[in-house]
């Protein structure tokens, strides 16, 4: 298994930070892009892991689970996927009870996951505009 895998990749973890999100993670990307785990212990883990200001961290890299929590905890929408046909996937978004969108197919599970993720904030950013 790739643990790579289990963080939200750099474009949308960006799009999180836009939108506010600085919850402590356990990794984060460096200005190269390149995925890092935060290693050591620090007195002030908090202020370490949220801040974008260290000279290294580019953005925080929050696994899927919490970038989907934030889009719950704060806007209230709630996303999953589910297998549509044999090998194919669409996702769901809902808000109160109510089916807000249903995807097109996917030929797999991660990248049905990771367009929940982006409409997910392009929906929160038409939100905001608002």
């Amino acid at each position: 298994m790739d643990i790579g895998k289990q963080f939200v990749p750099f474009l949308p973890s960006s799009l999180l930070k836009d939108l506010g999100f600085n919850s402590p993670c356990i990794a984060y990307f460096t200005c190269e892009n390149k995925i890092q785990l935060f290693l050591q212990y620090d007195s002030d883990i908090e202020e370490t892991i949220t801040s974008s200001n260290n000279n290294n961290i580019e953005v925080v890299a929050p696994i899927w689970q919490q970038a989907f929590d934030w889009c719950r905890e704060n806007y209230g929408y709630v996303s999953y996927v589910r297998e549509a046909t044999k090998g194919t996937y669409r996702f769901y978004i809902e808000r109160f009870d109510d089916k807000f969108f249903t995807s097109e197919k996917f030929d797999s599970y991660e990248e049905a996951r990771f367009g929940s993720l982006i409409k997910l904030i392009e929906t929160i950013k038409f939100i905001i505009k608002k």
